[in-house]
């Protein structure tokens, strides 16, 4: 009798709950309750929101780098990254076993391209936002094509004759995340990464004299629109270089804040910290870690010529140290 009891004041409940059920309102479909929506800052951003989004687009250039130098690196022999659970980094990048295409391979490549539509997220919500003048929404456009041009370039570099997209929808679109363009050839990449960076060149000489938005630590020194074109006159500079256009190569260096006799540590800066919410240097490590670490290759330092302060200098956590390597107390190398 008890078991029945039970039972039937469990069905009397489900019923006047499902009565309740009936007569409540209907509620709307929310996509992701964990985010906001994106349409929440394209239709007329706040400078609060630009604020945002700006700090944001600068964290999110890091992105991709560690996997974009760990691979060029392994390709090229001058590094290997040794970790103890993962051989694919000196086996398949180095050519003894064939690539594994879902494994490696789209780290950097979807970092670039995520960083690259973050920004044009940026981009469309200054240009709709009413708490932006015209001159401030040129600034931002200047950042923005200089930091695609830059995330970009980087992606086409590695995927080099597959190419990289070139041709995207306006956001505005339904379902524009499923029509991305065709893949171009590598001339074609080139040539688009050109015209991001003379775009953002010409917004950034144009609009106004400060960014409506913080810039970073790391982009002291480069922090208004006009120091901020001498990185986008680098960024010009790379890639007249892969073109092959000597003269604007030329031309770009003379404009950036690259000095043939300057300093090696000229120029911005991605910064790292523990701090909540940022990342820490993928590229710092002990110098005799055993789990996770990435080795120069073996005979990097005993053909390095004498005096090469990038070699034997002080080490970085010295004042004026130039060092680039640190040289393990305990030699470490790959199975085999």
């Amino acid at each position: 009798m008890r078991i029945k009891n039970k039972i039937s004041i469990s069905l009397a409940t489900l019923f006047a709950a499902g009565l309740l059920l009936k007569g409540c309102t209907k509620t709307e479909l929310v996509t992701d309750p964990n985010y906001p929506a994106v349409e929440t800052v394209l239709n007329n951003a706040t400078k609060e929101q630009i604020n945002q989004l700006g700090v944001g687009v600068q964290s999110v250039m890091r992105n991709g780098l560690s996997a974009n130098y760990t691979w060029s690196g392994c390709i090229g022999r001058e590094v290997v990254y040794y970790a103890s659970t993962e051989s694919r980094f000196h086996e398949e990048l180095q050519g003894s076993k064939h690539i594994d295409p879902g494994g490696l391979m789209m780290g950097w490549y979807s970092a670039a391209s995520q960083t690259r539509r973050r920004a044009e997220i940026l981009h469309q919500s200054a240009e709709k936002s009413s708490a932006l003048s015209d001159a401030e929404k040129l600034a931002v456009k200047g950042f923005v094509k200089t930091v695609q041009a830059y995330v970009m370039l980087n992606a086409a570099n590695m995927a080099y004759s597959q190419g990289i997209r070139t041709s995207f929808t306006d956001l505005r679109v339904p379902g524009d995340m499923l029509k991305p363009g065709c893949f171009s050839t590598y001339e074609q990449s080139l040539a688009y990464v050109k015209q991001l960076v003379e775009d953002g060149n010409a917004a950034l000489k144009t609009g106004s004299n400060t960014f409506p938005f913080p810039m970073t630590a790391g982009w002291a020194g480069f922090e208004t629109p006009e120091k901020f074109g001498k990185f986008n006159r680098a960024v010009a500079a790379r890639v007249a270089m892969y073109q092959k256009d000597w003269a604007a190569l030329s031309s770009a260096l003379n404009e950036s804040f690259i000095n043939e006799t300057g300093s090696m540590d000229a120029g911005p800066k991605f910064t790292y910290s523990t701090t909540a919410n940022d990342a820490t240097n993928p590229f710092f490590q002990n110098e005799n870690a055993t789990n996770v670490t990435t080795l120069v290759q073996v005979n990097f330092v005993p053909e390095a010529e004498a005096g090469d302060k990038r070699v034997f200098g002080l080490p970085r956590n010295k004042k004026d140290g130039t060092a680039k390597v640190k040289q393990r107390t305990n030699p470490l190398a790959p199975t085999g």
